[in-house]
């Protein structure tokens, strides 16, 4: 799933768009998605602060990460494999 794809099923499922911001940032009480670098973001943002903050090194897996916090959802993407820790980017 891409980005875009993320739009179109946040759409489908009848998500407010004021709920979430796909260009990362830091936009008021919004669930965020955003490359920064090489790196995919997720998180939610509040007051200028990243709460919660996730981030992948492959795209598919943020947006589906994304998708499963936003709207509770365990099917994420349609016939996608659960997800594993591939694609998490781990700080040491």
């Amino acid at each position: 799933m891409t980005v875009a794809e993320l739009a179109h099923e946040l759409a489908r499922r009848g998500v407010p768009a004021s709920a979430y911001c796909l260009t990362g940032g830091l936009p008021n009480e919004a669930y965020t998605i955003g490359r920064v670098g090489d790196v995919w973001q997720v998180y939610y943002s509040e007051r200028g602060c990243r709460t919660g903050l996730q981030e992948f090194a492959i795209e598919a897996a943020a947006c589906r990460a994304f998708l499963r916090g936003i709207t509770g959802a365990s099917d994420a993407e349609p016939g996608a494999a659960p997800d594993t820790a591939i694609g998490l980017v781990t700080h040491r």
